[in-house]
């Protein structure tokens, strides 16, 4: 038996309410009755694990339609997907995440095979900040293989970004009602055609799972502090500060929100249910300690310490300029909230736009003080905040609607113009978006099959200095030096320096530090990923000392590496004349 508000069968009575929802014979929700029988009720709520039934839908071409954005992103994320595979000197498809999130499937890998949390077997540095993914990651790569772990880990990327639309779906259909889908359509759509929560997930980066969590932290939040702690708050707060630790903001958001909300008879159940979201992260934070011999992860020092706060400051305001047009737009649109304030009936409630609103300010805070990101414009951190404001943006066009305050078409009109607006942006500033290839693709091809090439190479006692740690010491699998220090606790913890600079940025975080003489003179690693830079970096210039110890060599002609001159760990006799590695 399905939903529905008309029908008799399975009621006792053999009569049944405008407004009631009917399962199985039980009757679940009851609402203010409507003049017309065909809507559902304004104020009352579907299971929000049903949102995608059509019963929850005003219409059927809304339901329809909201299929039909689901298939399509859904093939725009699976084209990225395939298009984000290239050939190897193996022969085989390759697949390869983003970068960083190839520095987590590492850890990953050793997990999973028995060497421990860690990037090198041996040496105890925690160079992530996303334990939840890692430990999916490590799930993946037990049952797939590592050669096969990225793709299934693009996958399930591309899944939470087809959930994360769902829950956005569900929050927007809470707070407009049932009487017009087009709001929440527009939500959906928004949120897809906002191209960075796309491109994070496919690639590997933890951003579509955390912004799915906090999502569905808000959808249950919506429904507010009852007599029991809510189970799915729990579990979506603590597994998003799971998922990336810096969450902790958006979940302290939420919550401070929460309580003042609940009153001081639910008072303690919201504190109940902080509690129990904080164990988790609190056991992993006193696991931390024990393991790694730390409080806070390398990444907190590599990227905080050795850099002023002004420095820092500048840096993040040139990060987070070109994010302005799209944010500036939901947040006009947000602002106009502050007229419903005044306004009576429904239109006066928006607990979830001044949550936005807070969220996306504390995020920007964030994001500020970090100083940037060293991946422009694709803005990572602050994601889940932006996805949340779009949404607010939808609903709060609704409410102006709702109150008398807009005309219905020109609520519509706002509608189109801000889900049009995200497409454009999106088009405007992502390049890999026009061509269906997702950014860094070449650099991944180039880094796997240098990592493939070496694994044949050198011999296992090898080791490799990637400034691009992810994919080449993945696929190399040999233990590896990171010159740039998000591995290593000393560089983490030296001082910063102002010549890797881009963006408009000064000194761009993670890339910022950097012991060359260290790395390379005192370590002598076997390979040196080679680049014009590979030698001379951060104010130190070692060209004359690599020119001395290493000579060049070519993967197939195109990819150089350098490599230690007669290092007993170098196949030497796979070298052809030039030398050019074997074809």
């Amino acid at each position: 038996m399905g939903w529905g508000d008309r029908g008799n069968r399975g009621d006792r009575s053999g009569q049944r309410h405008l407004g009631e929802i009917w399962f199985g014979g039980r009757k679940l929700a009851h609402a203010t009755p409507l003049s017309d029988p065909r809507r559902m009720s304004e104020s009352g709520d579907v299971p929000r694990s049903w949102i995608a039934v059509r019963s929850a839908w005003r219409t059927r071409s809304g339901y329809i339609a909201f299929v039909g954005l689901l298939a399509a992103f859904a093939v725009l994320a699976g084209v990225l997907v395939a298009r984000s595979s290239f050939p190897t000197i193996e022969g085989r498809t390759g697949f390869c995440l983003f970068d960083d999130a190839m520095i987590s499937l590492r850890y990953a890998a050793n997990l999973a095979t028995g060497n421990g949390l860690v990037w090198n077997a041996g040496e105890r540095v925690e160079g992530f900040t996303n334990p939840f993914m890692v430990f999916l990651m490590a799930v993946i790569h037990r049952a797939a293989g590592p050669w096969y772990a990225p793709l299934f880990v693009q996958i399930l990327g591309g899944l939470t970004f087809l959930w994360g639309l769902c829950l956005v779906a569900s929050i927007a259909r809470h707070e407009v009602g049932h009487d017009t889908d087009t709001p929440v359509l527009a939500a959906v759509a928004g949120v897809g055609a906002f191209y960075p929560l796309l491109y994070w997930s496919v690639m590997g980066m933890e951003t579509g799972l955390l912004t799915a969590l906090l999502l569905a932290a808000f959808r249950a939040d919506q429904d507010g502090v009852g007599a029991r702690p809510s189970g799915a708050l729990v579990v979506a707060s603590g597994l998003a500060v799971l998922t990336r630790m810096d969450a902790v903001l958006f979940v302290g958001v939420l919550f401070a929100f929460r309580l003042p909300r609940a009153g001081r008879s639910g008072a303690r159940v919201v504190l109940v249910e902080a509690g129990w979201a904080a164990l988790p992260v609190v056991a992993y934070v006193l696991w931390r300690r024990g393991y790694y011999g730390q409080w806070l992860p390398s990444v907190y020092y590599l990227k905080l310490a050795g850099l002023p706060l002004l420095a820092r400051l500048r840096n993040g305001v040139a990060f987070c300029a070109p994010m302005l047009p799209l944010v500036a737009v939901d947040a006009t649109v947000v602002v106009a909230a502050l007229r419903l304030r005044r306004a009576p009936g429904p239109g006066s409630q928006l607990p979830v736009v001044w949550r936005a609103i807070a969220l996306f300010v504390v995020a920007l805070l964030y994001q500020l003080s970090a100083g940037g990101d060293a991946w422009p414009p694709y803005w990572r951190f602050t994601v889940p905040a932006q996805v949340v404001l779009i949404v607010a943006a939808a609903i709060t066009v609704r409410k102006l609607v709702v109150a008398g305050i807009w005309s219905r078409r020109a609520g519509d009109a706002a509608l189109i113009g801000l889900v049009a607006f995200a497409a454009v942006d999106s088009l405007r500033l992502y390049q890999d978006l026009r061509t269906f290839v997702p950014w860094t693709t070449d650099f991944n091809y180039r880094h796997t099959n240098t990592g493939l090439a070496l694994r044949r190479l050198t011999t296992p006692s090898a080791t490799v200095a990637a400034y691009w740690a992810g994919a080449l010491p993945y696929f190399a699998e040999r233990a590896a030096i990171d010159p740039l220090g998000k591995m290593d606790a000393r560089i983490a913890r030296g001082q910063a320096v102002r010549t890797a600079a881009w963006g408009g940025m000064q000194s761009v975080p993670g890339h910022n530090k950097v012991d060359l003489s260290y790395s390379f003179v005192s370590k002598r690693p076997t390979f040196i990923q080679y680049s014009d830079l590979s030698c001379v970096f951060g104010g130190v210039d070692l060209r004359a000392w690599c020119a001395e110890n290493y000579v060049r060599a070519n993967v197939a002609g195109r990819l150089p590496m350098l490599l230690l001159k007669d290092s007993p760990d170098v196949r030497w006799d796979l070298l052809r004349p030039g030398p050019t590695l074997f074809q």
